[in-house]
């Protein structure tokens, strides 16, 4: 704007001082006869000496020949233009310079009309539905250069085969249903009277949504937790206007593929972990259309009963004998164990001998000789219980017992002076991991029963423990820390002290030694020809025990139930004995 009123002040400066210079401007159109529907470009030329320098000069168009110029000075000589009204043109163009030479020139130009193809649009509602929607398709969005859209032809075809299903004259309505549903694509073709056409293509997505049907669902409990069990409930379900219509009822759980489409209303689901569900439900309806809506359903974290658990010491022992109890051990979802309370019954008598408290560590001496059920219930900060129990032997002897807790495995067992002699309560529960003797399990549990083995022990391959548990060092003893297998000798001192004719009655379970000796029954590999057979036998009949050194057969002290003596035997190194282990002198 700045540079064209500096021009406009320079020329009514220099207005009177022109001067005739020999140089002429012309002008130039890129055709003869241009039309309204396409662009010419108009030029201006400057004429004049060899050393006319025409980079000083700007420019300017009058279109109209109204007297106002239809556009600013620009320094480029050329413009291009577009004509929408067919007519006898004059053109005008005025070239100017900074020391305020100005010069015109004009041009007639004749417009013929010209003709263009129609610019077809159209429009449709609704923007989706079923295969009973009746979709109304407007092209009043056609266009057209020449002529009124009144005079042009529509013409639809809905199913993208090429043929035209409506053909219209000036009306650019036409309404249709499709048979199935999908994606269909529609094709509009606009002809004008001057047979000039165009097409346009859109899509239409027909589905099998019936917005009649009004999913409706009801969930049980309503606030449910993560011990509930959900029923969702769609039987209240309807379709609008038509009262009693059977409904197929399908839902589909987060992540989850939907149901098989079913008439049962209702679905269950068992104990959902907590959390914020979006649900799914898509109802069925006549024509096997449908309607599906989403809900949440949030499950809120319920308290969870704890899980009790008691630890004993010992699980035999005396009327001198100190047993303790622990339910540290005992776990709960929600709380730990410091924030759980116990409580104890001793004599499994129904009564709780005990407040609740938060320790959980207990002792007691029994006075009575007995088989004791030992109670601890466990109570979490919701009010939520458990309880477990342990059962303990007591006698009625006064044979000074303790305690060893085997590094290995965390197994505490009961220990019992006998004369001078620190002899296990009970038979040796290692599981020894050594399994490098041949295809044999250095030790085993009874018919492979666990349950066996927390009763009477494991079983020892005689052969296993013969190489590679000599006792030599700590590290290869078989019993715990400060513990061996008895030789002859030890076992011939503990006979000597209980008496070797009633050995059997003293060392045997509820026997005045408190030995406790418990009938682990044996196993042994038997060699039949080509055939070998493992046979186990005598369980809760018979204990057999190892007696070091192992050679070439493997002695072990037989007990017979309900049998005053005991027998020494040698039986083969192919087989699986007790250990019942002596504390070293």
């Amino acid at each position: 704007m700045k540079r064209e009123i500096s021009i406009l002040l320079l020329i009514l400066l220099l207005a009177c001082k022109r001067e005739e210079v020999p140089v002429t401007l012309m002008m130039e159109f890129s055709t003869v006869k241009p039309t309204t529907i396409e662009a010419t470009v108009c030029r201006a030329h400057l004429a004049g000496p060899a050393s006319l320098d025409t980079t000083g000069y700007v420019y300017r168009w009058d279109f109209e020949s109204d007297g106002i110029w239809d556009t600013k000075y620009s320094a480029v000589p050329w413009i291009r233009k577009s004509f929408t009204q067919a007519g006898d043109r004059t053109v005008k163009v005025e070239a100017i310079t900074a020391n305020g030479i100005l010069l015109t020139a004009s041009a007639q130009l004749k417009v013929v009309q010209g003709f263009s193809a129609p610019v077809p649009d159209f429009t449709f509602t609704p923007d989706s539905g079923n295969f009973r929607t009746v979709f109304t398709f407007n092209a009043n969005l056609t266009r057209d250069a020449q002529e009124s859209t009144s005079l042009l032809t529509y013409s639809w075809d809905f199913n993208n085969d090429q043929k035209f299903e409506v053909v219209t004259k000036g009306n650019p309505v036409a309404t249709h249903s499709f048979s199935t549903n999908g994606v269909f694509k529609v094709n509009l073709l606009v002809t004008d009277t001057s047979k000039l056409w165009a097409r346009i293509t859109k899509e239409v997505l027909v589905n099998r949504l019936d917005s009649l049907i009004v999913p409706a669902w009801k969930v049980t409990p309503e606030y449910p937790s993560d011990l509930d069990t959900l029923r969702m409930d769609a039987s209240g379900s309807s379709y609008t206007g038509m009262p009693g219509t059977s409904f197929i009822y399908s839902w589909k759980k987060p992540r989850g593929a939907w149901t098989e489409p079913s008439a049962d209303p209702v679905l269950t689901w068992p104990r959902p972990a907590n959390g914020a569900y979006l649900m799914s439900l898509r109802v069925y309806g006549p024509d096997n259309l449908y309607n599906e809506k989403y809900f949440e359903v949030v499950v809120a974290r319920a308290n969870k009963k704890p899980t009790a658990r008691i630890d004993r010491n010992i699980r035999f022992g005396n009327i001198l004998s100190v047993f303790q109890f622990s339910a540290w051990a005992s776990s709960d979802p929600e709380n730990v164990p410091s924030e759980m309370q116990a409580r104890w019954d001793f004599d499994g008598d129904g009564a709780w001998d005990t407040p609740y408290s938060y320790e959980k560590n207990v002792q007691r001496v029994y006075s009575v000789p007995g088989i004791y059920t030992v109670k601890v219930e466990i109570m979490d900060e919701g009010g939520l219980k458990d309880v477990a129990s342990t059962t303990i032997n007591v006698s009625a002897n006064t044979n000074p017992t303790s305690q060893i807790e085997d590094i290995r495995d965390n197994q505490v067992y009961g220990i019992v002076q006998i004369g001078k002699q620190w002899w296990m309560g009970e038979n040796l529960k290692w599981d020894m991991r050594n399994t490098s003797f041949g295809n044999y399990f250095p030790s085993w549990c009874f018919n492979d029963n666990p349950a066996i083995c927390n009763v009477t022990g494991r079983l020892y391959y005689a052969a296993t423990v013969a190489t590679d548990y000599t006792g030599e060092i700590e590290t290869r003893n078989l019993c715990p820390r400060g513990f061996h297998i008895p030789t002859m000798d030890d076992w011939l001192e503990l006979f000597q002290e209980v008496g070797r004719e009633t050995a059997g009655t003293s060392l045997a379970y509820g026997g005045t030694s408190d030995f406790n000796i418990l009938l682990g029954g044996f196993a042994a590999y038997h060699h039949y020809g080509e055939y070998t057979e493992f046979e186990p036998d005598s369980l809760y009949k018979v204990a057999y025990f190892l007696t070091a050194p192992i050679v070439a057969n493997a002695r072990v002290i037989q007990y017979r139930r309900n049998e005053s003596t005991v027998q020494l035997r040698d039986v083969t190194t192919e087989g699986y004995y007790s250990v019942r282990c002596v504390k070293d002198k």
